[in-house]
């Protein structure tokens, strides 16, 4: 990284989850505020119904469809994962006018990250460090087999110009993919497919995972180069759960 700015799991945290809840909070109040009560607001985000929960449903969803704001949600769930005892911290490339040792607001972090770099973020602690280059399979207008993986494996990650190279012998290709129901997503015989073909190549990266949530149970890892297997974290158990739960208190203590 040129210009990393590191911060740690639980400060990130805070400014990412805590301060973006607490904005929309505020938004949704003023917003709604002289048609209903403050309790009634707080059932219905919470219910997720009503004019009140649908409007806080649609702000969720396209908060989180910003590249820049899932790079950031998945950077703390690999910490969640390549770090279970311990705290890391997690390191942004920042654009070259930004020289802080920190950040305020999460709007500071956000106008400051750069966005198109080989190494989308780095997680480390005092044994060990992980560079992660992240991406989001596309499928939306890309259906799901495990061929049509392999497709955008090769043209998105293993062609030449992009990131198989000696460079990037220490670089982990994280995937995102949200497979749904009515999908042809089938776990365990895609990624061993998916995984002999890799094994088959001459691949220079340190690793090729999958990461997704199953079914609102899981949060699952799954590796498909240069082993298979998978590791799973129950979706409670997250940082990502866990920061929701605190972040109600913030629209409860409004009451």
């Amino acid at each position: 990284m040129k210009n990393p700015f590191c911060i740690s799991k639980d400060d990130l945290i805070q400014i990412f989850w805590g301060q973006s809840t607490d904005k929309k909070i505020s938004d949704i109040l003023k917003k709604f505020g002289k048609q209903y009560s403050l309790l009634k607001i707080c059932q219905q985000m919470e219910n997720r119904q009503g004019e009140v929960g649908e409007y806080f449903s649609k702000e969720l969803e396209r908060f989180s469809k910003k590249s820049t704001h899932e790079e950031i949600a998945h950077a703390i769930t690999l910490a969640d994962f390549y770090f279970l005892k311990s705290k890391p911290v997690i390191c942004f490339e920042m654009k070259r006018a930004f020289k802080k040792n920190q950040v305020e607001t999460f709007e500071e972090l956000l106008e400051n990250i750069e966005n198109d770099t080989e190494i989308d973020c780095l997680l480390k602690d005092s044994h060990a460090e992980f560079h992660f280059q992240l991406k989001q399979y596309p499928e939306k207008y890309k259906e799901w087999s495990a061929y049509k993986v392999l497709e955008y494996i090769k043209e998105a990650i293993l062609s030449k110009n992009k990131y198989n190279n000696e460079s990037n012998h220490d670089l982990i290709i994280i995937i995102a993919i949200k497979p749904e129901p009515e999908s042809r997503f089938k776990e365990l015989e895609d990624f061993k497919v998916i995984h002999n073909y890799l094994c088959s190549e001459s691949i220079k990266l340190r690793e090729i995972n999958f990461l997704y949530n199953r079914n609102n149970e899981f949060m699952v890892w799954y590796q498909v180069y240069p082993r298979s297997g998978h590791y799973k974290i129950p979706w409670e158990k997250l940082s990502y759960h866990q920061a929701k739960k605190r972040n109600k208190n913030l629209y409860e203590n409004h009451m």
